[in-house]
């Protein structure tokens, strides 16, 4: 089972693959959130090598971030989940949110660039190993306040649980992927037809 980027939004896609990131490799969780990091290019491949050597020599700090990781992904599907179904808000996980998000942000630089600015991360240590949660944690931040939770949908595959922000015209998008859940749901469609 691998990490799978589908959702249209990194913060979701780090909520979908909150199990996932565990089973990559159980001993090392924050290997999944380096795979989910270098994957969608917020980390460049030799960023993450370096990233994984400095968590194997500081095994107990990796943990700890895998376990934030872990509680922002929850608190992002508990969040979303609940705007969906018109419920209130989750306070402790909005907490959760806020509290990587303010971590986040306090990261964040502005720096001159060929004639112009632009906002980048500063990395006073580049073994910072919550770095890759940087990026994620921006991306869940500016999906809440985009005005856009009406376009977040749950696949409606019966055995999967998966967000997505769905971008097609008429919001008629019914599954995380064409690909496995469309497919499956349209394989039972027939055979039900021709049993």
């Amino acid at each position: 089972m691998s990490i799978e980027l589908i959702a249209g939004n990194l913060g979701l896609d780090l909520a979908n693959n909150r199990h996932r990131m565990r089973e990559l490799d159980p001993e090392r969780p924050y290997m999944g959130l380096l795979e989910i990091a270098t994957r969608s290019g917020t980390l460049s491949t030799e960023e993450a090598a370096r990233l994984a050597r400095a968590a194997q020599r500081r095994s107990a700090e990796a943990l700890t971030v895998a376990a934030r990781a872990d509680a922002l992904a929850a608190a992002i599907q508990r969040v979303l989940e609940a705007a969906i179904d018109g419920e209130a808000t989750p306070r402790t996980a909005l907490a959760t949110i806020n509290r990587e998000v303010a971590l986040a942000e306090s990261r964040v630089r502005i720096v001159p660039r060929a004639g112009a600015f632009e906002r980048c991360w500063e990395v006073d240590s580049p073994m910072d190993l919550s770095r890759p949660l940087w990026p994620l944690a921006r991306e869940v931040a500016e999906l809440l306040v985009a005005g856009q939770l009406e376009r977040i949908t749950i696949c409606r595959a019966s055995d999967c649980d998966w967000l997505f922000l769905d971008n097609s015209r008429n919001h008629s998008r019914r599954w995380c992927d064409m690909g496995t859940c469309g497919n499956r749901a349209k394989v039972r469609r027939f055979r039900a037809r021709t049993a």
